[in-house]
């Protein structure tokens, strides 16, 4: 099966348990099937991006985290939001575009989600 799973956070190294649950699941679905990876990625990750594409075929989104001040304002504008602070940090331009280039480029058998808050984001259909 053609596999792709899309991740909020970039799971190598795994340096917490979601990061684990993400890397160890990639991995183990790479031994017999084609997976891809699709995820954000700071620039301060690249080596841990070429390290996990020797198992599978990885694309990262590239992103820089808000500072404490701008995180906390924008937690405080969310409250008014109808959808949560979360929601809007892993959203984005940059990452739909990523999905619907790979989905042009590929069709997938399966799309894992590895955050509810992914949801907002269109996949091709199929």
């Amino acid at each position: 099966m053609n596999i792709l799973i899309l991740s909020a956070q970039f799971p190598y190294p795994p340096r917490s348990g979601v990061a684990m649950r993400i890397y160890q699941l990639a991995r183990e679905l790479a031994r017999s099937h084609r997976v891809t990876l699709l995820s954000y990625a700071t620039a301060r990750q690249r080596d841990g991006v070429t390290a996990l594409a020797s198992a599978l075929t990885v694309r990262t989104v590239e992103r820089e985290y808000r500072t404490t001040v701008r995180k906390r304002g924008a937690q405080l504008v969310s409250i008014v939001s109808a959808r949560p602070y979360y929601w809007h940090e892993v959203h984005s331009s940059r990452l739909q575009r990523a999905i619907d280039e790979l989905g042009g480029d590929d069709r997938f058998d399966v799309v894992q989600l590895e955050s509810t808050f992914l949801y907002g984001f269109s996949f091709p259909s199929g």
